[in-house]
């Protein structure tokens, strides 16, 4: 059977600023899985972004000293263009896997839920602490249905998406990537 997923690009979304592990940990568990169920999804993670040679503690750490020192010009600077990096990785994408922990602060991926959410894009939202605990907003941009309470719940049904198991509507934009090349 085809892979419905093969060659689908899926941006994560997630807090980074106030994690204790720049949420990376969350990450590399959706891209292992989704390695050993050999989905063929590409990932955009604005914790390993291959355009920056800086590694994202670092860029932490840096907003972290500008804020102390109150270099607001440097802060805005640097934080425009991680903006614009990560606002433009959600636009390149066909989805989104956003992971969100109501006892942190998410600016950021509340930003990129809303960006998706106005592009029609499928969002498959992640709570910590389960579906009970999402905020209540969400339910009026995400599809309850594609709510999970844990990263292996939301895994098996990305499977069932690529199995054919889960019938999928039109959000999904499957436009194979040589078929664009061809009118560029």
């Amino acid at each position: 059977m085809k892979s419905v997923l093969n060659d689908f690009t899926i941006y994560l979304a997630g807090p980074i600023e106030y994690t204790k592990d720049s949420g990376v940990a969350w990450r590399k568990k959706i891209k292992q899985y989704c390695s050993d169920f050999k989905l063929g999804i590409d990932f955009l993670d604005p914790t390993d972004k291959p355009v920056f040679a800086r590694h994202i503690n670092d860029e932490k750490q840096k907003s972290n000293d500008l804020k102390n020192e109150g270099n607001w010009y440097e802060l805005r600077s640097l934080m425009k263009e991680i903006v614009r990096t990560d606002l433009r990785m959600v636009d390149r994408s066909d989805a989104v896997i956003a992971y969100i922990n109501v006892d942190i602060y998410m600016c950021g991926t509340m930003h990129e839920i809303v960006n998706a959410s106005v592009q029609h894009k499928p969002i498959f939202l992640i709570v910590d602490g389960g579906k009970k605990r999402c905020p209540s907003w969400l339910f009026g941009l995400i599809d309850y249905q594609e709510m999970f309470d844990s990263v292996e719940e939301c895994i098996s049904y990305l499977h069932k998406i690529d199995t054919g198991l889960v019938k999928i509507d039109n959000r999904f934009p499957f436009i194979k990537r040589e078929k664009l090349c061809q009118y560029s």
